[in-house]
């Protein structure tokens, strides 16, 4: 984000599509940013937890699947033809691949850390469990959500329950829907967007 501010000086100073002021940084845009960050990290472990257990495939394959797909699929969210985001920083390439490749990077960067703490049982690390526990306190009513949306999906299925029956491969496929429309989506706003 930082490159495409520098990379577009005349538009420092106008306020983005998610209210943050282009060209500065802030106290209170970076507590804004760091709070919302802390909200979709939570709600991304507990996603890669729910979700881990359809993965399939080698190793390689897990990585470019639980980050591609989810990424893609927030990627196409974020990107959209209204507001300022998307008509005034240049180039659209570049615009458009940052907001699909942090998402990207982010899913791809949980998948590798969760996966190392697991096969090494668990994050044992006091400073990490320290910022988990404070950002659990700080995203308290999303933390509530997600831990009761946790233990009912626990509550209703064994630990092998979401990798070997037919539902499990009935939601892949959804996800798969879901990854293809999103995909389909970021082109025809990327065709809008250069018209």
């Amino acid at each position: 984000m930082f490159l495409l501010a520098e990379l577009n000086p005349e538009a420092a100073g106008i306020r983005s599509d998610d209210g943050f002021i282009m060209g500065q940084i802030t106290l209170s845009g970076s507590t804004q940013l760091a709070l919302a960050g802390g909200q979709l990290g939570a709600i991304g472990a507990f996603l890669y937890t729910a979700l881990r257990g359809l993965m399939i495939g080698p190793p390689w394959f897990r990585l470019l699947s639980i980050s591609v797909g989810p990424g893609v699929v927030v990627g196409a969210t974020l990107v959209h033809t209204t507001g300022i985001d998307f008509h005034l920083l240049e180039p659209l390439w570049l615009t458009i691949g940052a907001f699909v490749l942090l998402p990207v990077m982010f899913c791809a960067a949980l998948h590798l850390l969760a996966e190392r703490a697991l096969s090494h049982g668990g994050v044992r690390s006091m400073p990490l469990q320290v910022v988990g526990v404070t950002l659990a306190i700080l995203t308290l009513p999303l933390t509530l959500v997600l831990v009761i949306g946790w233990l009912i999906a626990r509550a209703f299925r064994g630990d092998d329950w979401v990798s070997t029956t037919a539902a499990a491969w009935f939601v892949r496929a959804v996800l798969a829907l879901l990854f293809v429309m999103a995909v389909f989506d970021l082109v025809s706003d990327a065709r809008t967007l250069s018209t």
